[in-house]
């Protein structure tokens, strides 16, 4: 989704600030899917025990 913006925003904003914002996103999204898995992790677990 990103990448056919990526190569306008080098001329609007440079290449740093292009490269920098593009790495936050992906950082971002590292988070994002780490947390959302250690919840579903966690709520696996849980609902284990039960039975």
């Amino acid at each position: 989704m990103l990448a056919p913006l990526a190569i306008p925003m080098t001329g609007w904003i440079g290449y740093n600030w292009t490269f920098g914002i593009l790495s936050a996103l992906a950082i971002a999204s590292a988070v994002l899917y780490f947390i959302m898995f250690s919840l579903y992790e966690k709520e696996q677990r849980s609902n284990s025990t039960i039975y």
